[in-house]
């Protein structure tokens, strides 16, 4: 990688090692956006994966499917239980 310049501004009375310091910073902000986007960009191009499985339910109240069961409600809450 090329070194970039990193922007003109400086804060008056600034160190020089505060300076180098902050371009420091800068330079590892950039390099972070970049990485985020290249994983963005990684995480959209992923091919489709597999089908979900058809998980079934069964409770004294209803019995069938996850979406069966919740395509009338709005919200839905869960709980488990250990032995």
């Amino acid at each position: 990688m090329t070194a970039q310049r990193t922007h003109p501004n400086r804060f008056p009375g600034e160190t020089s090692q505060y300076r180098a310091a902050r371009n420091k910073l800068l330079t590892a902000e950039r390099d972070l956006r970049r990485t985020v986007e290249r994983v963005a960009e990684m995480r959209r191009s992923l091919p489709l994966g597999g089908t979900i499985p058809k998980i079934m339910f069964l409770n004294k109240a209803r019995r069938g499917s996850m979406t069966r069961i919740l395509s009338s409600r709005s919200s839905f809450q869960s709980y488990f239980e250990t032995a």
